[in-house]
């Protein structure tokens, strides 16, 4: 393990190096105890969800008690840094203060810098590469359920990624055992998620 990069009532995910492949991944690990089919149920979502803006799985596993998952490394930031950056209280347009963020950036590629340009230009592009990852999720019987700025990854090199499924569901009468219909990010829950008798965002 290299560093710490989130935590929340999930479990806590690193950044760590995989020592065979030769590779940075990530690593989202699970308090110990009985969490191990539900870190199993998250890797098989993703494995069934191929997609370029799906965060891939690589492995999924236990260390003593505790479940991992092990996923390729986004290197980059989350669209929740992205909006923060768009209306920081600095002087200058959003283009100007979103154009002083990745500058900040020392690895991010031309592709991210150019799409500083134009805030609005690259919040349309991000959107929509969303909109197709949660529509691949769903061809493929997914509810992601937790669609919100952090989670959605930019990369370094541009590319748009959706990830944490860790309270996705399935649909079509596929929903695994201990799935939940609830939860995830109030503000952008979708409204069937919000009243009693909610079930899967779909």
């Amino acid at each position: 393990l290299i560093e710490e990069v989130g935590r929340g009532a999930m479990g806590v995910v690193f950044r760590a190096r995989h020592l065979d492949l030769g590779r940075d991944v990530a690593v989202k690990l699970l308090p110990p105890g009985d969490g191990y089919e539900s870190i199993l149920r998250e890797g098989r979502r993703l494995a069934e969800v191929e997609h370029a803006g799906v965060v891939q799985v690589i492995d999924v596993g236990a260390h003593g008690t505790a479940p991992f998952l092990v996923m390729e490394w986004l290197a980059g930031f989350d669209l929740r840094a992205w909006l923060l950056a768009s209306r920081s209280a600095d002087s200058g347009s959003p283009e100007e203060r979103l154009a002083h963020f990745i500058d900040r950036r020392s690895s991010a590629a031309a592709p991210v810098r150019d799409a500083a340009k134009s805030y609005w230009r690259f919040t349309a592009t991000a959107l929509r590469d969303v909109a197709r990852a949660v529509a691949h999720a769903h061809a493929h019987g997914i509810a992601h359920q937790d669609v919100s700025p952090k989670n959605v990854v930019v990369t370094d090199a541009g590319r748009v990624s959706l990830v944490d499924f860790g309270l996705a569901v399935f649909l079509g009468g596929r929903r695994g055992e201990g799935d939940s219909p609830h939860g995830g990010t109030r503000a952008y829950a979708a409204p069937e998620l919000l009243t009693a008798a909610g079930g899967a965002a779909h």
